[in-house]
């Protein structure tokens, strides 16, 4: 007797039957535990999350008093302008949640986006003192060491690399 399918074709039938080469690829996928992270990446994750709370918690606040006269007599700025600002300082502090809480778990690219953004704040902090400010010089050392070293630690160090390599 010849099978039947109720209500069912035989493509669909077989796609019931055989898992989909995503929900593959999603239990290939393991998340890493932080405690098995370098204390570096313990660190930086915190800071970026840190960060995150601070851009998040800034943006609320000057969203709420975009109105008050003493904001914008301080920035010579409209209320909607402030807004704006508010609005997208909120979403940059969103995605650095989200970059921070993917550093902890261990994805390579918030690995990469990190150091990427600090060579970016190198450059431009170098571009800065250089055209701009050449009498305050040392005081851009500290800030610049510091996006140096994040960015050669991320990049080049074998613990962290071994890290964000284990499967």
């Amino acid at each position: 007797m010849p099978e039947r399918h109720v209500g069912l074709t035989t493509a669909t039938s077989v796609a019931i039957l055989r898992p989909s080469r995503m929900a593959h690829k999603q239990k290939e996928m393991k998340l890493k535990d932080i405690d098995s992270a370098p204390f570096g990446i313990k660190l930086l994750s915190w800071i970026v999350l840190f960060g995150a709370v601070l851009d998040l918690s800034f943006a609320t606040l000057l969203f709420l008093d975009r109105n008050e006269s003493n904001v914008l007599a301080e920035t010579g700025l409209d209320s909607s302008t402030v807004a704006v600002y508010a609005i997208v300082l909120g979403l940059l502090g969103l995605f650095a949640l989200y970059v921070g809480f993917q550093l902890r778990l261990g994805v390579d690219f918030a690995r990469y986006l990190i150091a990427f953004l600090a060579v970016i704040r190198l450059a431009n902090l170098v571009y800065v003192m250089i055209f701009f400010d050449r009498s305050h010089w040392f005081g851009a050392l500290v800030p610049a060491l510091l996006y140096a070293l994040v960015a050669a630690y991320l990049l080049l160090d074998d613990n962290v690399k071994k890290y964000f390599q284990e499967e």
